[in-house]
């Protein structure tokens, strides 16, 4: 039921619903021990369920923002928009 990952130095927050559980691992932990799946890091910060995801926006940068079902914003690297249209199975338009 994990929603999204954030990171907080040497601890993560993993957030599930309206429940947030504060973990002490770093995020190259989590993002190895999830082993890929719906999970996706989006960003240095932050780790997403890509089955969460509801919209994407696009920035004239080559970053952008995605949307979760729960209207939360969050930021995504441009070195990571690849591997994010790749999960979701998009082409660039």
């Amino acid at each position: 039921a994990i929603d999204w990952i954030e990171a907080l130095g040497d601890y993560a927050r993993i957030h599930a619903g309206r429940r947030a559980h504060l973990v002490a691992q770093r995020m190259h932990v989590l993002e190895h021990a999830l082993g890929g799946g719906p999970f996706l890091r989006v960003h240095r910060s932050a780790i997403v369920n890509v089955q969460r995801i509801r919209e994407l926006l696009r920035e004239a940068d080559g970053g952008g923002m995605l949307v979760l079902e729960d209207g939360l914003r969050l930021r995504v690297a441009r070195g990571r928009w690849g591997a994010l249209q790749e999960a979701l199975a998009m082409r660039e338009v």
